[in-house]
């Protein structure tokens, strides 16, 4: 997440980062089980570096750049809670129909191909973010 800012309706972490330094309630949609599946920038430029490392391979393979791990808005806010040392007080909205439930990468053929495997966990990349954040207010 470093280096990403706050734009309205992009990105869970800036948006509660924002409201757990400003006090202000977070608004999620719908119950905040919703899952998703967080990589840390680094890990994903490293993993763009052993591609491009590589001889280029002929065909076409679709490779997922993910954790492996799937986490829920309510255990991604604990976490970010937890980071902060915040209260983050969170509201919720009535859900929407264009969102997924679960949205979890199978990373195996990226691990088969280029052994490659995320290496920064969601609370170091949370920390890390964090205080990238308070260094641009």
């Amino acid at each position: 997440m470093t280096g990403q800012g706050l734009r309205s309706g992009f990105g869970i972490i800036p948006t509660a980062f924002s409201r757990a330094q400003s006090g202000a309630t977070l608004t999620l949609w719908g119950d905040g089980g919703a899952v998703r599946d967080y990589l840390y920038i680094d890990d994903f430029i490293r993993l763009s570096g052993d591609i491009i490392e590589q001889p280029l391979l002929t065909g076409t393979r679709t490779l997922n750049a993910a954790s492996g791990q799937g986490v829920s808005l309510l255990e991604l806010i604990e976490n970010i809670r937890h980071v902060t040392g915040a209260a983050l007080p969170v509201a919720h909205d009535l859900s929407r129909p264009v969102d997924i439930a679960r949205i979890e990468f199978d990373v195996g053929l990226v691990e088969r191909m280029y052994g490659w495997v995320a290496q920064i966990g969601l609370d170091e990349g949370l920390q890390q973010s964090w205080h990238w954040w308070q260094e641009q207010a």
